[in-house]
């Protein structure tokens, strides 16, 4: 009885957005293209441009950075993919735990919300640069 009370505390009633975004994305590159490292890279991107480009478009207007904001940006960048991957390590309790309710409890309608989001995200991590070109330079 008190094995299964302790086991109860630890259930997710409610998936965070991050997290589901990050199971969806992953689930669907892997069935469109395999679960070899194609999958694994092309996921990697969706899922990590739109937020790439999220910190672009959040520095660019800050005058104070203006000599080093490649570097700002590139540093934050960098920060945020390695605070991930170690967030989402794939051999942790916490990971399984997440990974089993997604696949228990995703429904399409979320799934391709969240894939639309990252295409659109993605795209805009390509034209970003050339719309803030203005901030990036030297004024």
């Amino acid at each position: 009885m008190l094995l299964s009370n302790h086991y109860k505390q630890f259930e997710i009633n409610i998936m965070n957005w991050y997290i589901y975004w990050y199971f969806t994305i992953k689930y669907f590159f892997w069935g469109l293209l395999g679960y070899g490292r194609a999958g694994n890279y092309i996921g990697f991107v969706f899922f990590y441009l739109p937020f790439v480009a999220l910190i672009m478009a959040l520095i660019a207007p800050f005058p104070f950075v203006n000599d080093n904001k490649l570097l700002i940006y590139l540093s934050c960048s960098i920060l945020f993919i390695v605070i991930n991957e170690i967030v989402f390590w794939d051999e942790t309790k916490r990971y399984r735990r997440w990974n089993n309710h997604y696949r228990n409890n995703g429904n399409n309608r979320k799934s391709w919300f969240f894939v639309a989001i990252s295409i659109i995200g993605t795209v805009s991590w390509f034209f970003l640069p050339l719309l803030l070109k203005d901030y990036y330079t030297n004024r």
